[in-house]
C-alpha cells in the first residue's frame, strides 16, 4: 500500500501520522477526476485486440454459424449433458462475436477482471488483498541470519514463503501496520 521503507525512516512518533497521511492523499487522489481519467486510459490500453474481420471472414463465419444452428437444434441440445450444452452454446456465441468483431465472453470477462470499469471496484479489491494478507502477521516471529546470502530470514518456513507485503508489514512494526490497517478497513467499509 504504502512505500513501507519511507514511512519506518521517519522518527518514531511520526510513523502512525505519516502514513495516516499518506493513506487519506492516496484516498483523494483516488477520488480524482486525474485518476479517473488515468484509469480509464489505462483500461483502454489492456482492453483485448479484437481483430478486424474482413468481408469474406465474416461471410465465412455466418455460414459455420448457420450450420451450427443447423446442427444444434434444440432437441440435440437437450440430449447434451449439461456441460456439453454450455459448451456448445459458448461456441456459437463466441463465434458471433468474432464474427461482428466484438471480444468474447470469456475475453469481456477476464478484462473486467483485470481493471474492472468501475475503478472503485479495484481499489476495493486491493484493500481486502491487503487486509487479507496482513491480517495474521506474527510481530514476535523470530529470524535468523541465513549465511549463504547474509539476510534475515524467518525461522516457520510459513512465515518465509509469506508475501512481500506481509513481511513488509512485519518489518514496519505492530503500530504502523495497525494504523494501515485500520484506514484500509474504513475506506474498505466506505466502498461497500
Amino acid at each position: 500500500m504504502a512505500n513501507l521503507k519511507t514511512l519506518k525512516a521517519l522518527a518514531t512518533g511520526d510513523q502512525v501520522s505519516a502514513a495516516k497521511e499518506l493513506f487519506d492523499y492516496t484516498k483523494a487522489y483516488c477520488s480524482s477526476r486525474e485518476f479517473k481519467d488515468l484509469y480509464g486510459k489505462k483500461r483502454q490500453e489492456v482492453k483485448p485486440n479484437v481483430p478486424e474481420v474482413t468481408p469474406e471472414e465474416r461471410e465465412a463465419a455466418l455460414a459455420q454459424i448457420a450450420e451450427m444452428e443447423e446442427t444444434w437444434t434444440p432437441e440435440v441440445l437437450e440430449m447434451l449433458p449439461p456441460e456439453g450444452r454450455a459448451g456448445a452454446l459458448q461456441s456459437l456465441e463466441d463465434l458471433r462475436a468474432r464474427a461482428n468483431g466484438e471480444m468474447t465472453e470469456a475475453q469481456k470477462k477476464q478484462w473486467e477482471e483485470l481493471i474492472p470499469e468501475n475503478p472503485n471496484t479495484g481499489i476495493k479489491n486491493g484493500l481486502k488483498d491487503f487486509l487479507d494478507k496482513t491480517g495474521d502477521i506474527d510481530f514476535h516471529a523470530t529470524t535468523k541470519l541465513n549465511p549463504s546470502n547474509n539476510q534475515q530470514v524467518f525461522v516457520n518456513p510459513a512465515y518465509e514463503q509469506k508475501d512481500g507485503q506481509w513481511k513488509a508489514c512485519y518489518r514496519a512494526g505492530k503500530e504502523l501496520t495497525d494504523a494501515a490497517r485500520s484506514s484500509a478497513q474504513q475506506w474498505y467499509a466506505e466502498l461497500n
